[in-house]
């Protein structure tokens, strides 16, 4: 019996050892799947890509705030003035006075300099409407009969290329809703369109563009620096696409498809292209065939500002990196500030500096890779090591990709407001629009009078605009 009740608790004990086993692979688990949680909760504008808008009230609250300047508000003692502009008149009237304010005494005479008071005012806006009046005629020596038909630069539309410039501008470049540009039209013009035909000049004008989007794209890819992001973009209601964006201080081309893949890429540049890239450090940049790269140091700081919040030695190396790259940033922009700055540097002084603070950035990322628990991306940015650095040997590269960033910023809020597009002649209309609009903002050219010359060409031999300037 005494037997039998030894081998019994030893069976009892294995159980309960193998219970308490099992139990602390459970607790291990959940308390890694609990931190995972916890660091996606921090998670903010300040230590991941996550936009600021969707910051939470505890993370808003720990937004460095500003230090209140203790100048007045409004223009500072001599600062250059900023005066209305200047319109050209369509009608001029001189107010000569007759007779003096003082004494009422006569006056007589021109004033060599007189003064301008420019008033200006919309007068009530009213449709141009032509009616044509079709005559048919029958022909006394054939009998047969000669229909009339509206000239050339009419054809069968109802509406002129300014009713469907204007409709566009207001779909694609000011984000207004196609029900609302209806009433708009309604309302200011006095013009009632219907739903459709707001879609329908949507898709004039992307025809009309297309000459300047291919334009927009041969500049892009003849470049030999450029930046380029994505974001997602709802199609059709539900399947999630991606707007890509390529652009420099010239041109920026966008393009809507339904995957992240290299294609994107592709469709912006194309495969031959061997420029040095701008970017984070999605893996479709990371494996680029050709070309150099920039890497975005933005991007990189928030990943190491997340991690600088765990406890532990991986938290503190992570630190030190994000501070040494905050300093980094510091000498930036008192380099593009110039004389405005605390201390005003050369590009070779910054160039020393960041030559300097390269090896010790380096050294911390090796420190903090020989943790067990830092993450993946870790290796990979040893490997990735020198394309963080490309800014150093040619100024024309910024080392951040912050230009890409705010081009994406039109399409974000477009997203927000339409949610996204229904069909792929949708697509092609915003990418064309928006590659259109930015572009000519970029030069401070007019959006409104490029749409009427490019809609021009639709129904006359004259060839397209040119979207960038000589």
């Amino acid at each position: 019996m005494e037997g039998m009740d030894l081998i019994a608790l030893a069976k009892e004990l294995s159980n309960l050892r193998d219970r308490v086993e099992a139990l602390e692979k459970e607790n291990a688990a959940l308390k890694a799947k609990n931190a995972k949680l916890e660091r996606r909760l921090a998670k903010s504008s300040k230590n991941s890509s996550k936009p600021p808008s969707t910051d939470s009230p505890r993370a808003r609250s720990k937004r460095k705030k500003r230090r209140k300047s203790p100048r007045s508000q409004g223009a500072q003692p001599g600062h250059p003035p900023h005066e209305r502009t200047r319109l050209a008149p369509d009608e001029t009237i001189h107010i000569i006075p007759s007779q003096c304010a003082h004494c009422d005494h006569h006056l007589s005479g021109e004033d060599a300099s007189p003064r301008t008071h420019q008033f200006v005012d919309i007068p009530p806006i009213t449709p141009h409407v032509i009616d044509y009046i079709l005559h048919d005629l029958d022909c006394s020596q054939c009998g047969k009969t000669t229909r009339a038909r509206t000239p050339a630069h009419v054809g069968k539309r109802t509406y002129g290329d300014g009713i469907v410039s204007i409709t566009s501008m207001l779909t694609g470049s000011f984000r207004i809703s196609k029900r609302q540009t209806k009433r708009l039209l309604s309302k200011l013009l006095g013009i009632e369109v219907s739903l459709g035909s707001v879609s329908h000049f949507e898709h004039v004008t992307s025809t009309s563009l297309e000459p300047a989007y291919q334009e927009a794209s041969q500049a892009l890819r003849a470049s030999e620096v450029a930046h380029c992001d994505e974001t997602t973009w709802w199609q059709k209601g539900a399947h999630r696409g991606w707007a890509w964006v390529g652009c420099n201080q010239k041109v920026t081309l966008y393009h809507i498809q339904d995957n992240r893949s290299k294609s994107g890429l592709h469709a912006l540049f194309g495969q031959e292209w061997e420029g040095t890239l701008i970017s984070d450090r999605m893996g479709v940049y990371l494996h680029r065939d050709k070309g150099k790269g920039q890497r975005c140091l933005a991007h990189l700081l928030r990943d190491f500002e997340g991690l600088s919040e765990r406890d532990g030695p991986l938290g503190e190396t992570a630190d030190k990196f994000a501070n040494g790259l905050k300093q980094l940033f510091r000498f930036a922009r008192w380099h593009r500030q110039g004389e405005d700055a605390l201390l005003a540097l050369t590009r070779e002084e910054l160039v020393a500096i960041g030559e300097c603070w390269k090896p010790l950035l380096l050294e911390e990322l090796v420190k903090g890779a020989a943790h067990a628990d830092a993450p993946v991306w870790y290796h990979t940015l040893q490997e990735d090591w020198e394309q963080l650095w490309t800014w150093l040997s040619d100024e024309r590269v910024a080392m951040t990709n912050n230009l890409a960033e705010r081009k994406l910023r039109p399409l974000v809020l477009a997203r927000k407001t339409s949610f996204g597009t229904e069909s792929e002649r949708g697509d092609r209309f915003i990418e064309r629009i928006y590659t259109v609009a930015q572009t000519l903002a970029d030069q401070s050219r007019d959006l409104l009078s490029f749409l009427r010359d490019s809609l021009a060409t639709l129904h006359s031999p004259a060839p397209p605009p040119k979207l960038i300037a000589p």
